[in-house]
């Protein structure tokens, strides 16, 4: 779980994981769940790992065969409402010879500021979970830093 808290130390929500283990193992489907400071969840985040069962939905992404990383974030009553989009920087120097990202929030038109910034919070959490490059022994690997 990680806690957004604002300059005060104000809990401004937090960003918990959502054991579905059937998805998770059947689906690749890894969900977060977004809580507002009132403990409510406000919006989960679908985050789709590529198989064949779901059309290889970002399978080779981001890159250049596969533009865009694509995760959905849900509203409470399971409606589509929004996304977290990793995009491939094109295949130029920054695309092809660094590890920067470019990263990407649709926000739910209802959402509000405190919303938006727990949703920018698990883009953050999302980056270094997935996304952020490990470097062990001079070798580069893409495997979550958690391991």
């Amino acid at each position: 779980m990680m806690t957004i808290a604002d300059n005060s130390g104000r809990q401004l929500g937090e960003v918990e994981f959502d054991c579905r283990c059937a998805e998770m193992c059947c689906l690749g489907q890894t969900w977060f769940n977004i809580r507002g400071p009132d403990g409510v969840v406000h919006h989960s985040v679908k985050h789709q790992n590529p198989n064949c069962c779901t059309g290889c939905r970002n399978c080779c992404a981001p890159g250049p065969c596969n533009e865009v990383w694509e995760d959905d974030i849900v509203d409470p009553s399971g409606t589509v409402v929004g996304h977290i989009k990793n995009v491939f920087a094109g295949i130029t120097f920054r695309g092809c010879c660094s590890d920067a990202s470019n990263l990407v929030v649709e926000f739910p038109r209802d959402a509000d500021e405190i919303q938006r910034t727990n949703l920018l919070s698990s883009l953050i959490l999302f980056d270094y979970l997935y996304w952020e490059k490990r470097r062990d022994n001079g070798t580069e690997a893409r495997t979550p830093v958690h391991t």
